[in-house]
């Protein structure tokens, strides 16, 4: 069963896949996993962005609308996944 996080930045993880073919880091062949590859790079964007939010306010995003550094100063690497990755049934 799909969910949010598998779901959500699906068409982001589709636009890296088609690059990452382009450039010949993955072979054409990978449509057998294509939806399983597709559903994991979309829950780590879903995880970043969640864990980007975590590190959000008010305050720093108006620094970052003004033109502060906004990410390096406020918002710290993902440095484990938050919830380990699912398989898409």
């Amino acid at each position: 069963m799909s969910t949010e996080r598998d779901t959500h930045f699906q068409n982001a993880a589709h636009f890296l896949l088609q690059e990452m073919s382009r450039r010949g880091f993955i072979a054409d062949d990978t449509s057998l996993y294509y939806e399983e590859m597709q559903a994991l790079i979309a829950q780590h964007d879903y995880d970043l962005v969640e864990h980007a939010l975590d590190y959000t306010t008010e305050s720093n995003l108006s620094n970052f609308k003004d033109g502060t550094s906004y990410l390096e100063e406020f918002i710290p690497d993902l440095d484990a996944w938050p919830e380990p990755p699912t398989m898409v049934e």
